[in-house]
């Protein structure tokens, strides 16, 4: 689970090394130099560097934050990842960020990912993606430029795909 403001699920006295280890050795995962080293892995899956493990929770920016807490819903492995209004407290441009790592990681990892948001403009920013891939080899591919697409089309182009998906036998995937 990622939550919409990590700063309260991160021990404060915790560094980010420990946090982001903290799920290997609750569920006995790894521990001691292999924990280490997925914690590395798992920072740099993230975006962030080695050097901020030694770092503690107030010393980060929300951004940081949030992808400390992802790190950590990443450490078991999860089928599914729940994601309740990730980028609600975050700036603009952070939350663009995160927001195409989180399809980067998504698609990468082939997560099923359960996108909670009250954020009209976060739907449709982590829909379009899922609708390019979902018609990118179907007859009914859709083509758009995002720079040329403005919001009420990207609205209208959403409420397109989430009927197919509702609507459709084919669609091969289900909104719940």
């Amino acid at each position: 689970i990622v939550l919409q403001d990590s700063s309260t699920a991160l021990t404060p006295w915790l560094t980010v090394g420990a946090l982001v280890a903290e799920p290997f050795e609750i569920h006995r995962i790894a521990d001691g130099a292999a924990a280490a080293h997925a914690v590395r892995l798992l920072l740099a899956e993230v975006g962030l560097g080695p050097e901020m493990s030694s770092r503690l929770p107030h010393e980060l920016s929300g951004g940081q934050r949030q992808r400390i807490a992802l790190a950590r819903a990443l450490a078991v492995e999860p089928r599914v990842l729940l994601l309740d209004e990730p980028f609600g407290a975050l700036d603009a441009m952070t939350r663009e960020q995160l927001n195409m790592e989180l399809q980067r990681i998504s698609v990468v990892q082939k997560k099923t990912v359960l996108f909670v948001t009250h954020d009209i403009e976060d739907a449709i920013n982590w829909i379009m993606p899922a609708l390019m891939r979902t018609f990118a080899n179907s007859d009914e591919m859709l083509s758009i430029e995002d720079e040329k697409c403005d919001d009420d089309e990207q609205a209208k182009i959403a409420s397109q795909f989430l009927r197919h998906v509702i609507w459709s036998d084919n669609a091969g995937a289900k909104l719940i």
